[in-house]
């Protein structure tokens, strides 16, 4: 009965999670069940034209209000989706089909969008490129709020994330503890619309962490596991208690009296880890080689700049400004991307920031630039490539950077490097960039450590080399792994192969570190392994200095480390 909590024989189910953390609270199934939508002419077919216009200004209006307020905190992930979301209303594979498909057909607009959905969603879910296929996700989000917007409109409701078609469950109102919501899929709006009050977690059956609604989730630092067995969501019962473990990726069913001691005693052990990570916070550490290590922080804009700061990373170890170029309709200028850069150096307070050039390209256009479709654009025209082949476009935003960068400690890192000529012509234009700026009497950085992604096997084999023309590296291992082991690392099926801990890709990365070491540059891992305790130990053997990963996870991380006795603290930072 909805509004009851239900209590049956307890059940383990197992998925990959987050890793923020753990909840407990009811079970909220919150699955669309698909409209009872019928196939019936159109009475008038005009009047149908009329309502499906009104509709998609509808949401348009909506997207761009939310748009709007994202802008104004400058959240990036959920800008930049309701970005990508409102160029769909303006897409005439969808919008002008269903226009066209009432007028020709004489149908009514329902049926018109619920067909035209399905054909561009069932083209997309064949194409094996992951990326392709979650384009789906984003067109089935869209559709629900049209028909939302439909359904509202003879009410003349405006249309809301609540107007979408809710399957029978709990009401969540009536139960007094904090809901965990149950999708089979989750939609970017979903995330958005997110409601703390009500709920504390999500548990999605089908769907991976590329998806916009899981960066999104990990952006709004909400609980969520998406299920190894999807099928298994059909034992979650609507209103059956949960405890829901994002950082093991653990789901208990009707826990039991120890099962709820047990999520009492590991949210006392995060407390404590809490309180530990205060007394590393501020202090060098040394690895148990004696080395320094850094731990630094992954941001993908400004608006991660308040959890670098409490995560008390020691440093940027990467700044991804593609977001600028993604979240706008037009390329930044250089006053817009120096005003950024500099508003992060100031509040990073002489702590090391790493920008890394725009990594654009690869599976996302980028407004005014018009970049040609490819078969396999992570193999093509992207990153260093553009920027080399576009040098005033490139040149923008080094220019941008080094004015930011006047009297305070920076270092720009270029990404995709395949030759010695690429990085020797991505340095040219630093240092022409810097005397320009110079001659024109513009304060700027005269001293900028230049490093690279080593992210390219061909990079990595030849890191004795490359380390001569550089300052420092960075090793990208989401790249590295897939580029070493031939396998897409956003395709599900070849997800077997994409390890880290695989021979060939521990030889790569422990050559390159000891070919930096031998020239004397500094070498970091910025990618997801970054933050795998299973592998740390392995990266500060190899002598590692910089580990850099989400400022999310970094506290964890980092006591971790401490308490298995990888690191230990030296003298606070100030007194370096």
């Amino acid at each position: 009965m909805a509004g009851e909590i239900v209590r049956t024989q307890k059940r383990i189910l197992s998925g990959r999670g987050n890793g923020f953390g753990l909840v407990k609270g009811v079970a909220a199934k919150m699955e669309e069940r698909a409209a009872m939508i019928l196939r019936q002419s159109a009475a008038d077919v005009c009047l149908e034209k009329r309502r499906w216009e009104k509709a998609v200004l509808d949401v348009q209006s909506h997207l761009q209000e939310q748009y709007s307020k994202a802008l104004e905190v400058l959240n990036n992930d959920e800008s930049g989706i309701l970005s990508a979301h409102l160029s769909l209303l303006e897409d005439p594979a969808l919008i002008e089909a269903v226009s066209e498909m009432i007028e020709e057909e004489g149908c009514c607009v329902e049926w018109a969008l619920k067909s035209q959905t399905e054909k561009i969603c069932g083209m997309l879910e064949k194409s094996g490129n992951l990326v392709i296929r979650e384009r789906a996700l984003d067109i089935c989000d869209i559709s629900a709020q049209l028909m939302g917007a439909l359904a509202n409109a003879q009410s003349d409701q405006r249309v809301c994330h609540a107007s979408r078609f809710y399957a029978e469950g709990p009401v969540v109102s009536d139960i007094q503890d904090q809901c965990i919501m149950i999708k089979n899929v989750l939609y970017p709006s979903d995330v958005i619309h997110f409601n703390f009050v009500k709920y504390c977690g999500i548990i999605v059956a089908h769907g991976s962490w590329t998806t916009h609604s899981a960066i999104l989730a990990k952006s709004k630092s909400i609980p969520m596991v998406i299920l190894d067995h999807g099928e298994e969501i059909e034992s979650i019962e609507d209103g059956s208690e949960l405890i829901l473990d994002a950082d093991d990726g653990v789901i208990t069913l009707n826990p039991e009296a120890e099962d709820y001691r047990s999520f009492e005693a590991k949210m006392k052990r995060n407390e404590e880890t809490l309180r530990l990570f205060d007394t590393l916070k501020g202090c060098s550490l040394r690895s148990r080689n004696d080395r320094r290590i850094r731990f630094e922080a992954n941001i993908s804009g400004p608006d991660d700049l308040p959890s670098v700061i409490q995560s008390g990373a020691q440093g940027i170890g990467l700044f991804r400004t593609e977001f600028l170029y993604y979240n706008q309709a037009s390329l930044p200028d250089e006053e817009q991307q120096y005003q950024i850069y500099r508003n992060v150096l100031q509040a990073m307070k002489n702590l090391p920031v790493t920008f890394r050039t725009f990594d654009i390209g690869g599976d996302k256009q980028v407004p005014g630039l018009n970049l040609p479709e490819e078969m396999n654009p992570f193999l093509g025209y992207r990153a260093i490539r553009i920027a080399l082949a576009e040098p005033e476009l490139f040149k923008t935003q080094i220019r941008a950077i080094l004015r930011a960068a006047a009297g305070l400690p920076v270092r720009i890192m270029f990404p995709m490097i395949s030759t010695v000529e690429e990085l020797e012509r991505a340095k040219a234009i630093v240092y022409a960039s810097m005397h320009e700026l110079k001659n024109q009497g513009i304060p700027c950085s005269e001293e900028i450590k230049l490093g690279m992604m080593v992210e390219i096997p061909a990079a990595a084999v030849l890191a004795d080399e490359f380390a001569k023309h550089c300052d420092f590296f960075s090793i990208g291992t989401n790249d590295l792994i897939q580029y070493t082991m031939a396998c897409d690392r956003l395709n599900e099926k070849v997800q077997n192969l994409y390890r880290a801990d695989n021979p060939a890709v521990l030889q790569l990365i422990k050559a390159i570190a000891e070919a930096a070491h031998r020239h004397g540059i500094e070498v970091g891992i910025c990618g997801e392994a970054a933050s795998s305790i299973d592998l740390i130990p392995a990266w500060l053997d190899y002598g590692i200095d910089v580990l850099s990963m989400s400022p999310s996870i970094l506290p964890k991380i980092q006591v971790c480390c401490y308490q298995m006795g990888l690191i230990h603290k030296e003298n606070p930072l100030s007194d370096r």
